[in-house]
């Protein structure tokens, strides 16, 4: 089932974000109002979602069912402003992030007890950017990165050269070189993945991009930061194959043009063609 993040007329269509499927709403959307600069927020859970809960408890401890706590922007602003949340549940701090994430799971947190109160206290440095957003409380069932990627296969493309050819022409360089190495991780890329809406060759890891992603609801390219979704999403499979080559560096030489160079000694020397080397 899918359910809408629903504030008034802004919705966050969740059939975007393959990390998680919505199960049930426990609080529906609506606007923050902190009082005393804080926010109190209480709900109970009902036998059968306690039971979901309890039943996809995994043996590490995590949980395949989850309490989301959910923030959006309800204004329609073309870029989120950043926001800063502190947040207690049962007298407990969530670790959060800063700047916040727009999604934070409170399940470990919760009393996962039939007719007890639970206790939510939001807080904010700078709650007047809050009100620009909505927020709601779900019970979804998660998904791992490795798992959206095998449930969610992504197309492939092999314009690696053609995205290079532009890019240097349009910057006036006659070199380019793009690493198969995670900027996060340091880790060789596996799956090297960019976005059909970027126009940049250079590429970014599918899994290590979805272990953050799977935080927000509005995704940026971590290379151009245009905004981008997981169905715009592919796979780079050129440089996925040079890859599994060994090859991680490679070198990409804007072609010559075919006037010729000459030296006193020697024939003339002419370069029509694209050369890229691979390392």
């Amino acid at each position: 089932m899918r359910i809408r993040a629903k504030y008034a007329d802004y919705t966050i269509d969740t059939n975007d974000f393959p990390m998680f499927q919505e199960q049930d709403i426990i609080i529906p959307g609506q606007k923050f109002q902190l009082r005393e600069e804080k926010q109190i927020i209480e709900f109970t859970l009902p036998s059968h979602l306690i039971n979901k809960i309890i039943a996809g408890k995994q043996p590490d401890g995590s949980f395949r069912h989850e309490i989301q706590f959910r923030v959006w922007d309800c204004k329609n602003n073309e870029d989120w402003p950043d926001i800063h949340l502190c947040i207690e549940v049962n007298e407990h701090p969530v670790f959060v992030p800063q700047p916040s994430p727009h999604i934070v799971y409170i399940t470990a947190y919760c009393a996962l007890e039939e007719a007890f109160c639970n206790q939510v206290i939001i807080s904010s440095p700078r709650s007047e950017v809050l009100e620009s957003y909505a927020f709601d409380f779900s019970l979804v069932t998660r998904y791992l990165p490795s798992e959206i990627i095998q449930k969610h296969p992504l197309k492939i493309t092999f314009n690696t050269k053609e995205l290079a050819e532009v890019a240097l022409k349009e910057t006036g360089d006659r070199h380019l070189v793009i690493f198969m190495v995670d900027n996060v991780t340091q880790n060789v890329i596996k799956e090297p993945c960019r976005s059909i809406i970027c126009e940049h060759p250079e590429i970014f890891d599918l899994e290590t991009f979805l272990k953050d992603a799977q935080y927000k609801l509005q995704w940026k390219c971590p290379i151009c930061s245009k905004k981008i979704k997981y169905k715009d999403l592919v796979i780079d499979m050129f440089l996925k194959q040079m890859g599994n080559q060994g090859k991680t560096t490679f070198h990409f030489y804007k072609p010559r043009n075919s006037t010729k160079l000459l030296d006193k000694n020697d024939d003339g020397i002419t370069c029509e063609r694209e050369v890229i080397q691979l390392d």
